[in-house]
């Protein structure tokens, strides 16, 4: 069957005014999923205090988001009383209530969690300073510390945790999780202030301490 230029063209028409409905559709999704994630983190904010949390930093993008979600609904007509689908009566009002408080709390608890990692970064840097690490080699025991890794004499029997020890230290090791399942031995050669760094996954305990070398 042969369409006419007007039939194939009305097809079109109607095909491209259909889309809107399906993009709108996944828009209002997005912004349902934006209010959801701000309420997750509201949740999240009761049971976790400042001091057990780190690296919190952009978490208050996740209520700003929110509010931004709510304020395009309301743009398009929507009225407070609406009902999400989320949670049980929640209605674009109680969601902004609740996206402003998580906006209030999240930043307070960003700045907390700053302030106190600003204060334990200056502390481990000033230690190393004091024991005379310098350069990349200094880069790498602040952050090391802060992140909790271990580090190992050769044979990897004895753990070394004097900042003096590590800034002379010519040799260190560190065991992690490698990808595959195994221990990822890595071993740090130092040269001065700079350091270069090879690593092995291995797969027994015996053959890991015998690359500790």
């Amino acid at each position: 069957m042969r369409l006419s230029c007007a039939t194939f063209l009305g097809l079109a028409v109607s095909t491209a005014l259909a889309l809107p409905d399906a993009a709108s559709a996944d828009v209002h999704a997005d912004r349902v999923a934006a209010v959801k994630t701000a309420y997750q983190l509201s949740e999240w904010l009761k049971l976790v205090k400042p001091e057990e949390a780190g690296h919190v930093q952009g978490m208050s993008k996740k209520p700003q988001a929110c509010l931004d979600a709510l304020a395009a609904m309301t743009k398009e007509g929507r009225a407070d009383d609406d009902k999400l689908g989320l949670y049980p009566e929640m209605t674009i009002a109680s969601a902004r209530a609740m996206c402003e408080k998580t906006l209030v709390d999240a930043r307070a608890f960003e700045n907390a969690v700053t302030g106190r990692e600003g204060g334990k970064r200056s502390a481990v840097e000033k230690k190393f300073k004091d024991a005379g690490a310098k350069g990349d080699r200094f880069k790498l025991f602040v952050d090391n510390e802060l992140s909790g890794f271990p580090w190992y004499a050769s044979g990897c029997e004895t753990e070394v945790t004097d900042a003096k020890d590590l800034a002379r230290a010519k040799v260190l090791f560190q065991w992690t999780n490698g990808k595959s399942g195994g221990t990822l031995v890595s071993k740090y050669t130092f040269a001065g202030d700079t350091y270069k760094v090879s690593a092995r996954e291995l797969f027994t305990e015996a053959k890991a301490y015998a690359s500790c070398k």
